[in-house]
């Protein structure tokens, strides 16, 4: 991963506006950005090496790390 963001859906987690909020993975971060380093199988329309841009679903999150595994539906170029 290059690079996450810090978005208004983090800062109201932080804050506790949005207690309810409890992504499954136990980090915070939902928007992300970097190389594709594995593919799955089934994935149709990248490549490994390519630079993608992704939305991470709110109860997933996870992007404040190395490394994020992203549906392929979330991700854009």
């Amino acid at each position: 991963m290059a690079a996450c963001g810090v978005s208004q859906v983090d800062k109201r987690c932080i804050t506790g506006d949005l207690s309810d909020i409890k992504p499954s993975s136990g980090r915070l971060g939902f928007e992300v950005s970097g190389t594709i380093e594995k593919i799955g199988n089934s994935v149709q329309g990248y490549a490994v090496g390519d630079e993608v841009v992704a939305a991470i679903p709110i109860d997933v999150g996870g992007g404040f790390a190395e490394l994020v595994s992203v549906p392929s539906n979330c991700i854009g170029t």
